[in-house]
């Protein structure tokens, strides 16, 4: 492709400075991602895409080209895009935003859509240097919007031909993805429409966690032992039982008993002798193979430090232990 000489210049010019403002700006985006579980991604425009974008009529000066350093933030849902905005405030000076849903499109449309925050490194009063003066844009999406960028993008954007196939099934796909945004956003809500169904293994896990969490509410169990996901915790205790050889149509049966045997343990101690030296697995999984709730004939490959040896000494028997 041609590139006009003014263009290429200016690139040469200023690529070095576009690169300082991503090493600037990149510790920071990529210290709040990383602390948020958010995904980050960073471009400097390539000579081509610099020529296209002066090409579409709608770059005033160079000063006004807001995107030839750009960065992306992913966000779960966009309930999450208040604090990328307030983050972005306190780490930049934000010029401009525009916010998605600002652009007016008729209801039967679909097309890519995201807010958009156009920031410098500090206030061009608070700086001389050249690099501080460049405008860079922070995209956040949702990762549903993500996925469908990422998709289209080069099956119809960037693809060789325009064809209204391409262009039609691009706007279908950005219509499911805006449904299932609106289904993660009001995902609570959304739930009660659903008609319940009973399957053992889910109805097994809720009785679980509800029983643990009483445990924890009434002080049988010291906090220090509430797990960080009590429905992993909840399958995790289920696969024992199913692992024994526990049959579906037993299982309500099953859970009951390792349930009242977790009682009776814990009904002979107070929450400061529960030992701390171990999960709560760990402690569930020994009571249960104490009171004959489950018996050798678990797989699971479990960690037998001394800790648990000394609390359960039955478990000396085990011998599908995990390898230190």
């Amino acid at each position: 492709m041609i590139i006009p000489v003014e263009v290429q210049n200016w690139y040469s010019e200023n690529r070095s400075r576009l690169e300082l403002v991503e090493r600037k700006a990149k510790p920071a985006l990529d210290h709040f991602t990383a602390s948020r579980g958010y995904l980050y991604s960073g471009r400097i425009k390539t000579l081509e895409s610099v020529v296209e974008k002066i090409d579409t009529g709608r770059v005033a000066s160079w000063s006004k080209l807001d995107d030839a350093f750009a960065a992306l933030i992913v966000v779960p849902t966009y309930s999450h895009e208040p604090a990328v905005r307030d983050f972005l405030e306190s780490a930049f000076y934000v010029e401009d935003t525009r916010e998605r849903g600002a652009t007016s499109k008729p209801a039967e449309q679909f097309r890519f859509d995201a807010t958009r925050v156009y920031c410098r490194l500090t206030s061009p009063s608070a700086s001389a240097d050249l690099y501080d003066q460049i405008l860079f844009e922070v995209q956040i999406l949702s990762a549903f919007d993500y996925a469908w960028q990422k998709v289209t993008h080069d099956l119809v954007y960037k693809h060789a031909t325009i064809e209204w196939r391409r262009l039609r099934a691009a706007a279908q796909i950005k219509a499911v993805v805006e449904q299932l945004d609106a289904i993660a956003e009001n995902f609570d809500a959304f739930v009660t429409a659903i008609a319940p169904s009973e399957w053992a293994e889910t109805s097994a896990q809720t009785t679980i966690v509800r029983h643990i969490d009483e445990l924890f509410k009434r002080g049988s169990l010291p906090s220090e032992l509430i797990p960080a996901a009590p429905s992993r915790l909840a399958q995790t205790v289920l696969s024992y039982l199913q692992n024994d050889g526990c049959r579906r149509e037993e299982m309500r049966d099953r859970v009951a008993r390792a349930l009242h045997d977790i009682d009776t343990y814990l009904s002979g101690k107070t929450p400061s002798n529960v030992p701390l030296s171990l999960t709560l697995a760990q402690l569930l999984f020994g009571i249960m193979y104490q009171s004959g709730a489950i018996s050798t004939k678990v797989r699971q490959r479990i960690l037998l430090n001394g800790p648990m040896l000394l609390e359960f000494p039955e478990l000396r028997g085990y011998g599908n232990v995990f390898a230190t």
